[in-house]
């Protein structure tokens, strides 16, 4: 909610929106939800590289990349009367400002270097999707 200025933002931890979003939706659980939001996210990069550049985004083994993506959370009613909550795509940045990400988790580019560069994926805040 940052895209108006001055804008009176609340921060919070990942954990608490977790919580705080399953007091508010008992209905729905966050784990189904980010399962939605993680396939969303690797048919967005799938879909991106099935084209060759400079249509679509090359695979190289050389080669390591950060993107942001920005989603929102839709309430969905079917035929019938049976909701869901869907994720929809604002916008994906490549190179993103990470200073909010390193406030709140100060090991931050630790975890994504280790899982770029290192492949490795222990004790980090990493999620390999």
């Amino acid at each position: 909610m940052n895209y108006k200025e001055n804008a009176n933002l609340k921060q919070i931890h990942h954990d608490e929106f977790i919580k705080l979003f399953e007091e508010q939706n008992s209905d729905f659980k966050w784990d189904i939800i980010q399962k939605k939001i993680f396939t969303m996210i690797r048919q967005i990069f799938e879909g991106a590289s099935q084209e060759l550049p400079p249509k679509g985004i090359a695979h190289n083994y050389q080669s390591r990349a950060m993107y942001a993506v920005d989603l929102m959370l839709d309430w969905k009613e079917n035929y019938f009367g049976e909701k869901s909550i869907e994720p929809m795509l604002c916008e994906v940045n490549f190179m993103p400002d990470c200073t909010r990400a390193c406030k709140y988790q100060p090991n931050f580019f630790n975890d994504v270097f280790n899982a770029l560069f290192l492949d490795s994926w222990e004790s980090t805040n990493v999620t390999k999707i």
